[in-house]
């Protein structure tokens, strides 16, 4: 809700400026700020600003098993809600 967003590294890496936009339907683009970031993982956060942002709940490593299903849900190149 506050506006904390987990991305790829390489999607910011080397960006002079960031942008999110919440929704393929919002014209709006909200500045991001990097909060931190790890290329080996390849994981960055970062932050923009507001509050009451929709909320996703992430899964626990704990309760996962080898071989459970997983998604990852993406925009590439502004090819709207993508699914791999």
């Amino acid at each position: 809700e506050d506006g904390l967003i987990v991305t790829n590294n390489h999607v910011i890496a080397g960006a002079d400026k960031i942008e999110v936009q919440l929704s393929e339907n919002e014209d709006k683009l909200h500045e991001a700020t990097i909060v931190g970031l790890d290329d080996r993982t390849d994981i960055a956060l970062i932050r923009i600003k507001g509050k009451g942002f929709p909320i996703l709940s992430l899964g626990s490593s704990n309760e996962t098993q080898v071989g459970e299903w997983v998604a990852a849900f993406g925009n590439p190149y502004g090819q709207g809600h993508t699914m791999t």
